[in-house]
């Protein structure tokens, strides 16, 4: 009696456990709208007037159809164009590269402390009813206004406030740990015919010299030789 007791006991125990273990396994939701990565506390080094790309990697996961905001500021000190950046391109696109439509959906701009902010919000206001990770890169030009940007080690551009990531419901409002990007403008490096002309010049000064260096030994050498004679003599 004591064994059967225990047994049905020990079961009534194990169906208990493994109720409320289907249960909590059910019950875990799954992570999506999501943010995958953002560029948010990194450097990016490039050249005036070169292009450099932001590459935020999101992803929907939901029957309706998928939305996402991300809003980048900057500020152009003393409204000098040749401290300014300027986006020149958007693209979103799932891994299999089918595109989303993107593009800049607002673009603001307000008095700062030192000179001009500008606030500019890069979304997909139609929706997109596919679903999966996807990038979206934001290719912006270090410059404005045919004035190619200033050497600087350091002009932020910050993901402000959050990134959205919306279906149904509930919407992803995600903040970056660390939401500004380092802007590393370095100086233009000489192109490869200034370089090529360079070297050329280069090598042509070490001939010149090393043929004199030659020459001078020769006619010295000359010198002695005929002193040698005269002296025999």
């Amino acid at each position: 009696m004591r064994i059967k007791a225990f047994r049905r006991g020990l079961m009534s125990i194990l169906f208990v456990f493994a109720l409320v273990f289907s249960l909590t396994f059910v019950a875990t939701p799954v992570l999506a709208p999501d943010v995958i990565s953002e560029p948010g506390g990194t450097i990016i080094e490039v050249l005036p007037s070169d292009n450099f790309t932001l590459r935020f990697r999101l992803q929907w996961d939901e029957p309706d159809a998928g939305y996402f905001a991300i809003t980048l500021k900057w500020v152009c000190p003393e409204n000098n164009p040749a401290e300014n950046f300027t986006i020149v391109g958007v693209s979103a696109y799932f891994d299999n590269g089918q595109p989303i439509s993107a593009a800049v959906t607002n673009e603001t701009e307000s008095p700062s402390d030192n000179g001009t902010l500008y606030i500019r919000v890069i979304g997909t206001p139609a929706g997109d009813p596919n679903n999966g990770p996807f990038n979206v890169d934001i290719t912006i030009l270090a410059g404005s206004e045919s004035f190619a940007h200033i050497p600087t080690n350091n002009h932020p551009i910050e993901i402000d406030g959050s990134i959205l990531v919306a279906e149904a419901g509930p919407w992803l409002e995600y903040y970056p740990p660390d939401p500004v990007i380092t802007i590393r403008v370095t100086p233009e490096a000489p192109s490869p015919t200034a370089w090529h002309a360079a070297l050329v010049v280069l090598i042509a000064v070490i001939i010149l010299v090393g043929g004199y260096v030659l020459y001078s030994i020769f006619k010295v050498d000359q010198r002695k030789q005929k002193r040698k004679r005269t002296l025999r003599v």
